[in-house]
């Protein structure tokens, strides 16, 4: 097969090339929430985001968050000390944990540890997504380091209820591939090689 090759001409009455497209970090979302361009608006962002989750807005929380993680990640607000931006990660983690959102969680939680690796809200609530997103190595993983930075019992009972799910997760899937030698393909038979 001949392919033929056609070269764009530079005639003037082409259609106009297409405007670059802006990346979602400049796109304001949520217009209607109107912030100053400083940290005390990320403060407030943020108190009226955990306030809206408390009364159980979950959703209305979620764009505050998103809001003030926007002027933050946008560079509009400079200056906002890594601990503040951790917790806008983990909080809207935490609202998209009772969303049943997990993706949305464990990504959330990864990029406030990121920021801030001693954040132990942020890796209780990974393991938690992680746990109901089936990757249940990578949440013990997480549920195990929470255990050992709250050596409380009275601190880290969810956590250690979470190891416990975990670990039967684990269990559930382990048995099955011990239990019994694979078998070999159909028209092939095990044998055993003696010296």
């Amino acid at each position: 097969k001949r392919m033929q090759i056609v070269e764009a001409s530079d005639d003037e009455d082409e259609e106009p090339a297409k405007t670059a497209v802006a990346s979602p970090k400049e796109v304001e979302p949520f217009p209607e929430i109107k912030l100053e361009y400083d940290r005390h608006s990320v403060e407030q962002a943020k108190t009226e985001a955990n306030s809206l989750f408390s009364k159980g807005k979950v959703d209305e929380a979620i764009k505050w968050f998103s809001k003030a993680l926007w002027l933050v990640e946008s560079k509009k607000v400079k200056n906002v000390p890594a601990d503040l931006h951790s917790i806008l990660h983990s909080n809207r983690a935490f609202a998209y944990i009772k969303q049943q959102k997990w993706s949305e969680s464990e990504s959330d939680c990864s990029e406030a540890l990121a920021l801030n690796g001693s954040n132990t809200k942020a890796k209780y609530r990974r393991a938690m997504a992680r746990y109901q997103l089936g990757k249940a190595e990578a949440a013990l993983e997480d549920v195990e380091h929470v255990i050992k930075e709250l050596p409380d019992p009275n601190s880290n009972k969810e956590a250690c209820e979470l190891k416990q799910k975990i670990m039967e997760q684990l269990k559930k899937k382990s048995p099955a591939a011990k239990a019994e030698p694979s078998k070999p393909a159909p028209g092939f038979k095990r044998m055993q090689i003696v010296k």
